[in-house]
């Protein structure tokens, strides 16, 4: 289970912690990462450009197993199954 812990650095480098309430009993490893807002944009933009370059494959899988569903060369899936 995750839970984000928030919080920031003031300005005397200070961290400032907004602690979640009722949290659930038991041991917690707290990390803390500084985010670099610019970076963090920067990653995005990656991302965004990324999918958006994929979205004609994803299209084309996508229609490539609709023609397999109507042709009934799927399976139906069960999660409770192992696969071997």
């Amino acid at each position: 289970m995750f839970i984000e812990i928030t919080g920031r650095v003031d300005e005397n480098g200070n961290v400032q912690i907004d602690w979640p309430t009722n949290l659930p009993v038991g041991q917690i490893r707290v990390v803390i990462e500084a985010i670099d807002a610019e970076a963090e944009v920067a990653e995005e933009a990656k991302w965004e450009a990324s999918l958006a370059k994929s979205e004609d494959v994803l299209a084309r899988m996508a229609d490539k197993a609709h023609e397999d569903y109507l042709a009934g060369r799927t399976e139906e899936f069960d999660p409770d199954i192992e696969e071997p």
